[in-house]
């Protein structure tokens, strides 16, 4: 398995995570919901379950949009279309 292939299926995975977590919001708001201590109690364990990974996720996602934006600059302003894989970690200052 590559590194590709475990990424996309990691993908996949936290995208219904994060569906899950949407739908327990969708039913938190319905009317019939606000009238059902236990669901209510049952939803918002579920969310608090939820939330932390899907926050992270989305933060993931809005840093690859991100990094795809500053790669696309790059490449107009500089005419480079294959960028250098620089490290993950930062060097000491």
């Amino acid at each position: 398995m590559t590194v590709a292939t475990v990424a996309m299926d990691l993908d996949a995975r936290l995208n219904e995570v994060a569906r899950q977590y949407d739908d327990v919001q969708a039913e938190l708001a319905l009317p019939e919901t606000a009238t059902d201590p236990d669901a209510i109690r049952r939803l918002g364990r579920e969310l608090a379950r939820l939330e932390p990974v899907v926050a992270a996720f989305r933060r993931l996602q809005a840093t690859r949009e991100e990094l795809a934006g500053a790669r696309e600059l790059v490449v107009a302003v500089v005419g480079v279309a294959q960028l250098p894989r620089w490290p993950l970690t930062r060097s000491p200052a």
